[in-house]
């Protein structure tokens, strides 16, 4: 009787201690959620393997499988009472009679619900993207609409970041976010290593900010570019750059 006693009191406070851990790592998580970053996932169905299969390009893949699986992909919004979700995907693929040959950039694709739960292609991204599955629907400007999110990855190891920035804008999304069309394509201006580039509210007035940052070798400082939102305009441009010691 007493080693059950026993075995009831060690179990409850072992629940108690465990409790605890968990409220305590809630807390943590919500504290870390003013920098944001996105949702680093995949199609639900894994449209790498069809494409490989099918000899495809990710793109293909991706639209296939979304017509054959909608209820998988659970990147959805609503735009003036239109049901919309995101499907993004990897620029590559594989060409027929061609194993292993990567080809095409990423992008994202937006679908439009109808009726009968039927979907149509209502938009894609046209910019250099290269893994728009790294995408993500969020209130940026804190207008109650949502933007598109591209969290590229970039660099020869992935070591980089970039994000494009896209605004529903009557009837269809357009890049806000500043761009590069030097090189007769059109790509982001902001980008800098995965450490130092991210998405946060600065200044505590509910608009994310987009920082982009690297440590530079010849100086040893961070030098960190921070975009802000015009309410005037409706772009993020650069607001201002810094260059300090590392912490």
């Amino acid at each position: 009787m007493k080693n059950k006693i026993y075995f009831i009191i060690i179990l409850f406070v072992s629940i108690i201690i465990v409790s605890i851990f968990a409220l305590k790592l809630t807390t943590k998580n919500t504290a870390d959620n003013d920098v944001l970053k996105g949702e680093k996932t995949i199609s639900p169905t894994n449209f790498y393997k069809r494409a490989e299969k099918e000899g495809i390009s990710y793109r293909e893949a991706a639209i296939k499988d979304f017509y054959d699986f909608p209820e998988s992909f659970q990147k959805k919004a609503s735009f003036e009472a239109r049901s919309l979700k995101l499907v993004g995907y990897a620029g590559g693929g594989y060409v027929k009679n061609r194993k292993n040959s990567p080809y095409g950039r990423g992008g994202v694709i937006i679908f439009e619900e109808k009726e009968d739960k039927k979907f149509n292609l209502l938009w894609e991204s046209e910019e250099v993207i290269l893994h728009g599955e790294y995408s993500y629907f969020i209130d940026m400007n804190n207008d109650k609409i949502s933007e598109i999110i591209v969290e590229d990855n970039s660099g020869a190891s992935g070591g980089n970041t970039s994000y494009f920035v896209y605004a529903w804008q009557e009837g269809a999304f357009h890049l806000i976010s500043p761009k590069d069309i030097s090189s007769g394509v059109i790509d982001t201006q902001i980008g800098g290593d995965n450490a130092h580039t991210f998405i946060k509210d600065l200044d505590n007035d509910k608009i994310m900010e987009i920082i982009d940052g690297y440590v530079s070798d010849n100086d040893h400082l961070l030098h960190q570019r921070i975009y802000k939102f015009n309410k005037e305009t409706g772009l993020y441009s650069l607001w201002k750059q810094t260059a300090e010691p590392v912490k």
